[in-house]
């Protein structure tokens, strides 16, 4: 009986200390862009064409704490980038028009803002906004809509 209690003790001790763990954490993946370069008729530009990668990789790194999360384009990334590489990715976006992209997103929970960094057309702009709350929420009950429940 005694080792009961004492089993019970230990393990009610460990779930509280588990409890009280801090939520955090690194998460690092990789996107890979594939490129397909279409014959445009052109024999000189075809052949260029044929010397580009036909594939790019890019690494993300998402750090996150229960307080706040800072998504950002990883720095091996920006060591590794070739300029054969910025070569392909402006032949890809040849023609479309402008977009921004995100280099880095901060999220403050406890502030409910967001602030990112963009680059757009050259220049990086740092945007701050409020974090919007969706008014949503799990909820168990089941509802039938047509036949779909």
């Amino acid at each position: 009986m005694k080792h009961t209690h004492l089993a019970i003790l230990l393990l009610a001790g460990t779930l509280n200390a588990a409890a009280q763990t801090p939520i955090g954490g690194t998460v690092v993946y990789t996107m890979t862009t594939t490129y397909n370069f279409e014959p445009t008729g052109n024999d000189e530009w075809d052949a260029y064409a044929r010397t580009l990668p036909t594939e790019g990789k890019f690494e993300k790194v998402l750090y996150f704490t229960a307080e706040a999360s800072l998504y950002d384009v990883s720095s091996l990334e920006k060591e590794a980038t070739s300029g054969l590489q910025e070569k392909t990715e402006f032949f890809a976006s040849y023609g479309k028009p402008p977009k921004p992209a995100l280099k880095s997103l901060y999220i403050d929970y406890q502030e409910e803002s967001k602030v990112s960094l963009q680059e757009f057309m050259t220049r990086e702009f740092l945007v701050e906004s409020p974090l919007d709350n969706k008014g949503w929420k799990l909820d168990p009950t089941r509802k039938k809509i047509g036949e779909y429940v």
